[in-house]
């Protein structure tokens, strides 16, 4: 399935064109802290949204699927050091920092099960 679209903050439309540079990329909102965003209204938002989407599937003949290269790598740096104490016990997941863990999964949807897995364990409260 290819990529076409992505809409998100400006931090991300950055790190989309890095990745998917044939993917369209609407900024709703711009970062001004880690918990704070200057965001479009929401009819804003949708009416870029769908101006976004107009002008990518006028080009889906060059849009492509997003393909990670094996072997497959996930490294998280964690804000606390006790979120990769949490994180470190699963099976799978190698402490290599003070806040930083690894996992070398086999598949995407591996991947992803660790993400999702990693960022849950490091949201539990210490």
């Amino acid at each position: 399935m290819p990529v076409v679209l992505v809409a998100g903050d400006d931090a991300l439309a950055g790190e989309v064109e890095a990745l998917l540079p044939w993917a369209e990329r609407v900024v709703v909102k711009h970062a001004v802290s880690p918990f704070a965003a200057d965001s479009l209204s929401p009819e804003a938002a949708r009416a870029a949204i769908a101006d976004g989407l107009r002008r990518a599937l006028k080009r889906r003949a060059k849009m492509q699927a997003y393909r990670l290269d094996a072997p497959l790598r996930l490294e998280i740096d964690l804000r606390l050091a006790a979120m990769a104490d949490y994180c470190a016990i699963m099976p799978g997941v190698e402490r290599t920092g003070p806040r930083t863990v690894l996992a070398q999964p086999v598949d995407a949807e591996e991947l992803y099960r660790y993400m999702i897995a990693i960022v849950r364990m490091a949201s539990i409260p210490g």
